[in-house]
């Protein structure tokens, strides 16, 4: 969304906005307090940026069952820390 937002294509901006509110079996959440404190304890942790934190926090807080991924790095660093998540990694 940072691109079409920074470039003024609101027809893009529009499109992205309507796909996470239409597409079939997904479903948003907010960030509150609650998923934002265990984003800090996983950061914390992990040193994991606060975007991947904050996915990582939501999963956790949101009742998650697995993780999909294309980012080698968390199998590694991330699967012994929660090994209550399904990891799926989708590979180069």
């Amino acid at each position: 969304m940072i691109r079409p937002s920074r470039e003024g294509v609101h027809a893009a901006l529009g499109l992205v906005t309507g796909f996470g509110r239409e597409y079939p079996n997904l479903h948003l959440i907010d960030v509150d307090l609650n998923v934002a404190l265990q984003a800090a304890n996983i950061r914390a942790l992990t040193r994991l940026a606060p975007p991947d934190a904050l996915v990582i926090g939501m999963a956790i807080m949101s009742g998650c069952e697995a993780i999909v991924t294309n980012d080698e790095r968390w199998a590694r660093r991330l699967v012994p820390l929660y090994p209550q998540f399904r990891w799926v990694y989708l590979g180069a």
